[in-house]
Order: structure tokens, then sequence, then C-alpha cells
């Protein structure tokens, strides 16, 4: 059985979208807006572009953009030294932590995470 899909592109009011999505509350479905997906913006040496914007889906599949994506409502500020194979991230919300990674790198960025 296939399903219809049916998207609206709103360029005015949120409250436009609030009333899509009640309509579609009654069947079951959700409109997923930018304003709930996690970004990550980051700036400094290593990532394709001095200053980017990274945005993770809900299904685990992320999109990396030149610049800042706003809106942005800031949630952490990290620090990520990437020296070969290993990482340090120092994040004011989740601490200190030490990863190892499969392929050598450098980087060093400051990065803020948001939706």
């Amino acid at each position: 059985m296939q399903k219809e899909i049916i998207v609206y592109f709103f360029t005015d009011k949120k409250n436009n979208l609030n009333e899509l999505n009640q309509l579609l509350s009654e069947g079951g479905e959700q409109i997923l807006t930018k304003d709930s997906l996690k970004k990550y913006i980051e700036i400094g040496i290593g990532n394709t572009w001095l200053i980017r914007t990274e945005i993770e889906h809900e299904d685990g599949t992320e999109t990396e953009m030149r610049g800042i994506v706003k809106p942005f409502k800031l949630k952490s500020v990290y620090l990520r030294v990437w020296i070969r194979r290993r990482v340090l991230i120092l994040d004011l919300r989740e601490g200190i932590k030490v990863q190892a990674k499969s392929k050598s790198n450098f980087k060093i960025i400051i990065g803020f995470y948001g939706v």
C-alpha cells in the first residue's frame, strides 16, 4: 500500500504550519521543520570550510552546508581537538570526552550545538 505525501511550503507565519500539523495529526503524520533538527555550527581548521553548519536529520543522516544556517537556538558550546586518531572534546553540557577514530586527521574546532 503506497501513501501519498503532499508537502506545503509557507513563507509567512508559523500559524499556517501549526494548522497543517493539526490537520495531519488526525492521520498520525507530522511535519518536521528546520527548527526541530539538530544543528552543529563549527568554526575552525580541518573541516571542508572554515565556517560550516552540519544538520543532523531524524534518520541519522547529515547535511553539511557552508556558513551559518538560521534559525539557531544555542544548547551547548564545545571545543574539538583531533590529532591523528585521537579526539578530545570539551563540551559545556557533556563534559570531557576522548574518542578513538579509525582515520587519521587534524582538526581544531570550536562548535555550537543547537536546534
